[in-house]
């Protein structure tokens, strides 16, 4: 039986890994009158994961994203995942592979082997003519080359690996593991004050606009509301990649 189904990878900022990059795959029901139910499949490429079941029901013109923020799905997708959808009558009707281009070393046109972001030379920051700070629209603020950035679970950026409980293999020496050990704790209670930090200029920036809104915009102010928007925008950053840091040491790197 037919289904008039599209499909859409699309990469975005995943709030459940701050804001680190990932992909979504988006299915699309293009039917104008008839809803369309739709069951699948996804499949680890790497064999580390046990496959996944779904199911979800489309209305016309409806759109669901399956990716690791939200359900159905709830799935980080990495080289080689697929997934198959199945008709009504529990037949395979289509498979989609995610699979993204790979350079070697150095082949790279856009940051030529080195892995970092050409917009924002892997800062994950710009700055543009007004001096204003923001994160960069093009690594969505990681600092990664967005051209030859492949995501995979052989120690790749993931996030799902620790989830779903693969192993992974840790390192004997019990000295090179106080070591690992003390710096989660150090990375866990620096995470936790850049998070009130960020807590604190929200409350400050909320503050702000009841008081503009009340009494106007104060114009004497800019330059200040400038260097706290800053002040945030190099909060966040770092929170990304402090919590990517013990992310890769909780699960068995260093």
């Amino acid at each position: 039986m037919s289904m008039d189904l599209e499909y859409e990878w699309m990469r975005y900022g995943s709030l459940r890994k701050g804001g680190q990059l990932s992909f979504a795959l988006k299915i699309t029901c293009t039917r104008w009158w008839k809803t369309e139910k739709v069951a699948y499949t996804i499949v680890d490429g790497s064999g580390q994961l046990p496959p996944q079941q779904g199911y979800i029901e489309l209305k016309a013109g409806q759109s669901r994203l399956i990716d690791y923020d939200h359900t159905p799905g709830e799935w980080d997708w990495c080289e080689g995942d697929f997934i198959i959808i199945y008709d009504t009558q529990g037949r395979e009707y289509d498979r989609k592979v995610f699979s993204l281009t790979t350079y070697g070393p150095g082949e790279c046109p856009e940051c030529h082997g080195s892995h970092q972001c050409a917009a924002c030379h892997g800062t994950g920051r710009i700055t543009d003519k007004m001096h204003m700070v923001s994160t960069c629209p093009r690594c969505l603020g990681t600092g990664v080359c967005q051209t030859c950035y492949v995501p995979t679970r052989n120690g790749g950026m993931t996030a799902n690996m620790a989830t779903f409980g693969s192993s992974v293999a840790t390192n004997t020496n019990p000295k090179v593991e106080m070591s690992r050990q003390q710096r989660m704790i150090d990375l866990r209670k620096r995470i936790a004050e850049l998070e009130a930090m960020i807590s604190r200029c929200e409350f400050d920036e909320r503050t702000r606009m009841t008081r503009d809104a009340n009494f106007g915009y104060d114009t004497s102010r800019t330059t200040d509301y400038m260097r706290q928007a800053q002040l945030k925008n190099t909060y966040q950053t770092q929170l990304i990649q402090l919590r990517y840091e013990l992310e890769q040491l909780e699960n068995g790197g260093f």
